[in-house]
């Protein structure tokens, strides 16, 4: 079975985040529902998701639930993009090595499609990755969270509410989506794409919580290359030019099944793990020979394995900004991985 994600305007099902529907029902329920909204949650929680799944149910006219049928007249314009009711923003695009954000013709012209358009009682103007908003398409959308037209609801994702102004955080009804046990991520990964039992149990713990970010994982063979990664780890503790080697083939394996992304959650996860079995947490083992590892790492190298990852977090950025060369920045995180200040391996 193909591990290709549903989109979110065609996925109708949710999972793990009845708390955040159920509030969604009361706010509608009690007729006083906000006209703007914040849904903010790590990538692949289900953000998006909702807010397509709550832009539905609003079209629809509301319900016992914010399920709405397949075969319900709402369901084929919003997949087709073509509801007259609901407007969508989002980034385009992006070039390796720079971060796209919502352009401010974008929305203004969504902005001005929205108070043109009606069919029904409401109108929804949905703002996906709103944490990529420049500084003038946040202003352009402040102005229609002060004024809003009637029959107008704003949904926003985000990963987060700090990005934003105080201005526009001050307007919209916050909620955000939790972690999805791990438990519920490995039975939907088996359920609907025939994940093997181990490989969902890996894929969920390394997604700590996120299903979209699991069935990624998944699919980038992230169990695979985190086992390498430990491996690796185990063979470099003298920090010599051949262990920092073995750690270098890692994380250019990592890059070029994944980009920047996969090793930087693999390493975040190491950290996390590293920091839980430093506080004396029961960590499961997702890798032959790992415990020793994270003992080593949360016991003297932590320090370094942070720096590891925050030179992940903007590898491509720096990339491009300063024309260094990949490899060469590689190396650099190797070594900081490997406890070693060896140079680069000849």
């Amino acid at each position: 079975m193909s591990l290709e994600p549903v989109a979110p305007v065609h996925n109708l099902d949710l999972l793990g985040q009845e708390a955040a529907e159920a509030a969604l029902l009361r706010a509608w329920r009690s007729g006083r529902l906000p006209h703007g909204w914040l849904f903010t949650g790590r990538f692949g929680v289900g953000k998006a998701t909702l807010a397509f799944r709550f832009a539905r149910f609003l079209l629809a006219g509301g319900g016992d639930t914010l399920a709405v049928p397949a075969d319900h007249p709402v369901v084929g314009p919003m997949q087709a993009g073509a509801h007259p009711d609901l407007v969508v923003v989002e980034p385009p695009p992006a070039a390796r090595g720079t971060r796209a954000a919502i352009r401010v013709e974008d929305v203004r012209g969504a902005i001005e499609r929205i108070q043109r358009t009606s069919v029904g009682a409401t109108r929804v103007l949905l703002v996906d990755q709103a944490h990529t908003l420049n500084d003038s398409s946040a202003n352009a959308l402040l102005k229609t969270l002060e004024e809003p037209p009637a029959g107008v609801v704003v949904l926003l994702t985000a990963e987060g509410v700090d990005r934003f102004p105080a201005t526009i955080r001050s307007r919209l009804a916050k909620l955000r989506l939790q972690p999805v046990p791990d438990s519920a991520i490995a039975a939907w990964l088996e359920r609907r794409y025939e994940v093997a039992g181990d490989a969902a149990a890996a894929a969920a713990a390394l997604a700590a919580g996120s299903p979209g970010l699991a069935l990624w994982l998944v699919a980038k063979d992230a169990a695979g290359h985190y086992a390498t990664l430990a491996e690796r780890l185990a063979a470099a503790t003298a920090g010599g030019e051949a262990d920092i080697a073995g750690v270098v083939d890692a994380l250019t394996a990592m890059l070029e099944a994944g980009e920047a992304a996969l090793p930087r959650e693999l390493v975040g996860q190491l950290v996390r793990r590293a920091v839980a079995t430093r506080l004396g947490l029961e960590v499961a083992p997702l890798a032959a020979g790992e415990a020793p590892i994270l003992a080593s790492v949360g016991g003297g190298r932590l320090d370094r394995l942070w720096e590891v990852w925050d030179k992940l977090a903007v590898l491509d950025d720096v990339a491009e900004r300063l024309s260094l060369d990949r490899p060469s920045l590689i190396v650099d995180i190797a070594a900081s991985l490997a406890g070693a200040d060896a140079a680069a391996p000849g």
